[in-house]
């Protein structure tokens, strides 16, 4: 769609592949790959106007430092994107208990239950965090991402928001939750914020 498009994984076989299937379709000629984890590219100093991260919080073993990493990344006024699994009974059941063990549909030990991430705490985490306005002044920081008190698992569109995920097994399709759906944000979720501009 004409956005200039860079992914990133830690894993070498990972980017060599959808460096390959990229290069097979002369529509992503706008898609480059890197090999590198997420915190190298801090190094560059350069921001985006969008980053995504999806599928990667419940696998990392700092959260705090990872989500930092990607708000860094985002340029003032951009967008971050995030899709993780919630530390719910419900999640466990599915994501470990029966993708892993009981189905094998997916590799034992991929997913570990302490690692994932609430929907409350990644709102909380941007409530709190602040980013660094100038790299010539990196203790002066900026207001927090997310300002307004969140009554619901709905946040204001302007700053956040939180959608749930939910599998369909007889269409084998994943389907985004309408907004405030009941359980929705128990399993599989993606999140949403706003960097602010100042």
């Amino acid at each position: 769609m004409g956005a200039n498009t860079l992914g990133i994984d830690a894993s070498e076989s990972n980017t060599a592949i959808s460096s390959l299937h990229a290069a097979a379709d002369p529509k992503l000629a706008s898609l480059s790959y890197l090999n590198a984890p997420a915190e190298t590219l801090l190094t560059h100093s350069k921001q985006y106007d969008v980053v995504c991260s999806m599928e990667v919080l419940e696998h990392v073993d700092n959260p705090a430092a990872f989500l930092s990493t990607c708000a860094q990344l985002v340029k003032p006024g951009g967008h971050l994107f995030l899709s993780t699994i919630a530390r719910t009974p419900l999640a466990y059941a599915l994501t470990i208990f029966m993708a892993e063990d009981v189905l094998r549909q997916v590799t034992t030990g991929t997913h570990t239950y302490s690692k994932f991430i609430k929907p409350s705490e990644l709102v909380q985490f941007f409530r709190d965090y602040r980013s660094p306005l100038l790299a010539e002044a990196p203790t002066e920081l900026s207001r927090p991402w997310i300002t307004t008190p969140a009554s619901s698992s709905y946040l204001p569109r302007m700053e956040a928001e939180l959608r749930g995920l939910i599998y369909n097994p007889l269409q084998a399709r994943w389907h985004l939750a309408p907004r405030n759906a009941w359980g929705a944000l128990e399993c599989n979720y993606l999140f949403w914020v706003r960097k602010p501009k100042d």
